[in-house]
């Protein structure tokens, strides 16, 4: 995985950036919001009750905070990020 983050605000709650990986599996669980935006390649996001969505070159989609489950790279893939997290008090 490689990460290009290309903007962080003041805050540092806001991100920018450009994401890579080659095919493999990761459990994630999301506190943050992400807006992705696929430039190449193709991913499967199944979340904990088992359903599962797949997004390819061209494909938009958010990742609510909350939002746990599987993220598998089936082709290598590049995406476009934007992230806000809000900070903990």
């Amino acid at each position: 995985m490689q990460t290009y983050n290309h903007y962080t605000d003041p805050t540092e709650q806001f991100f920018a950036g450009i994401w890579s990986s080659s095919v493999g599996a990761n459990s994630v669980s999301y506190t943050e919001e992400e807006v992705c935006i696929i430039l190449q390649g193709r991913v499967r996001l199944t979340d904990l009750d088992g359903n599962a969505k797949e997004f390819g070159q061209g494909s938009t989609f958010v990742l609510p905070a909350g939002f746990k489950g599987t993220l598998e790279t089936l082709e290598a893939v590049k995406k476009i990020y934007v992230i806000w997290q809000t900070k903990a008090n």
